[in-house]
């Protein structure tokens, strides 16, 4: 495969891609205290019209434009979409230095406190954290990182078939939705 593109020359941008698709699934959004169910099509070994790879994987909603195709496992799809930037997060660990250093002044606090707090994990965990202290504690933070995404895919159609595509175990061809949702989108539409 060829060598991966950099997004981000090309945010805000509508390009043509190919994906193999893999299979459907589904995520839970919450709005108003209500949890709605939203159907995906997920799809693996995202390239450029050029055979650059983008991403290993990716999912779309199941819009009409997918429905439409009655895709089956190893359907090589085209498509255009815009690419986007977004926040996402990451852990990103300490270094040794700052690790050091705050198991030092953690050992200083532990030898002013109390032995029934000392010496269980949980009760001084609940002390630093109400003396702002938890980070004392910690061996990385999460920090929001860039990062590009595909969206509003269409023009979709199907241009091959991968027959390498080894076929799905049992465990991982459907996982079912829960007893509230498929009562729920039975009344609903999808947009």
């Amino acid at each position: 495969m060829a060598e991966p593109t950099n997004l981000r020359e090309l945010v805000g941008k509508r390009c043509t891609f190919i994906g193999t698709f893999s299979r459907f699934g589904w995520y839970t959004i919450k709005m108003k205290n209500t949890r709605y169910i939203k159907d995906v099509v997920m799809l693996i070994n995202i390239t450029d019209e050029n055979g650059n790879s983008i991403k290993e994987k990716l999912s779309f909603n199941l819009t009409k434009g997918f429905q439409e195709l009655e895709l089956k496992r190893g359907d090589i799809i085209s498509f255009l979409a815009t690419v986007e930037t977004y926040q996402r997060k990451e852990y990103v660990p300490y270094t040794e230095e700052k690790i050091q250093a705050n198991e030092e002044k953690l050992a200083a606090l532990k030898n002013k406190l109390p032995p029934e707090i000392s010496d269980d994990r949980d009760a001084l965990y609940t002390y630093l954290t109400e003396c702002g202290l938890r980070y004392l504690m910690w061996k990385g933070e999460q920090t929001w990182c860039p990062d590009y995404k595909l969206t509003h895919p269409a023009k979709i159609q199907i241009i091959g078939f991968d027959d390498e595509l080894e076929e799905l175990a049992e465990s991982e061809k459907y996982r079912p939705k829960p007893a509230w949702a498929t009562a729920h989108s039975q009344n609903t539409k999808t947009k």
